[in-house]
């Protein structure tokens, strides 16, 4: 019976060392510094600007809900304190948790993001940008459409809620995005469909 139990933490201890490397890239403290970003069939790219900021936040928080590592949070953090400064730094990655466990609550779907160290956003992360932009330009309908194109929920409240908090949270320390960063994440539904990556 002992043998067996250890054969089972050895099973468990080489599956988490095998996540652990399979992450590592992903854990590592430096984010892309250009990010080309595809939204609506639209390519922009984005440097050191609100909304590579607010991307790659989403894309690194919800890897550490989809993976169950806090270490991702941690990686997250000390982004947006290198970025905002200790104080606001905390406050803000507090708000983008938030925000994202609120998405992660409600979502029907599993949300699709890239590696942390891969250029480009998905489909998700373009969504996700567009949500907090549309909170901080007061475009309501595209806010509600955003919600609903990441979640596929009918109850979205909580997460608009959340995002309004962030989008604020991030006007207060002078980071406003552009409100062509504004997707219409459901035109597709409508007109031809347009490829996203995954």
């Amino acid at each position: 019976m002992r043998l067996k139990n250890k054969i089972s933490q050895d099973a468990l201890l080489d599956e988490h060392h095998s996540m652990d490397k399979d992450l590592s890239s992903d854990l590592s403290s430096e984010w892309p510094v250009n990010v080309p970003v595809k939204r609506c069939g639209t390519s922009i790219t984005l440097n050191a600007s609100p909304e590579r900021l607010v991307g790659l936040g989403f894309r690194c928080w919800v890897r550490g809900v989809q993976t169950n590592d806090t270490r991702f949070f941690d990686v997250c953090s000390r982004q947006y304190i290198q970025a905002f400064g200790l104080k606001d730094g905390l406050v803000l990655s507090t708000k983008l948790g938030s925000w994202v466990n609120a998405l992660d609550k409600i979502s029907k779907r599993p949300i699709k993001i890239e590696k942390i160290v891969t250029p480009g956003f998905s489909y998700d992360e373009v969504v996700a940008i567009s949500m907090i932009a549309a909170c901080q330009h007061s475009e309501c309908p595209a806010l509600k459409a955003c919600v609903y194109a990441i979640t596929e929920a009918a109850e979205i409240d909580l997460p608009q809620l959340a995002a309004q908090d962030f989008a604020d949270g991030l006007v207060d320390a002078g980071q406003i995005l552009q409100i062509n960063s504004i997707a219409q994440p459901l035109n597709h539904l409508a007109t031809e469909p347009t490829h996203f990556p995954n």
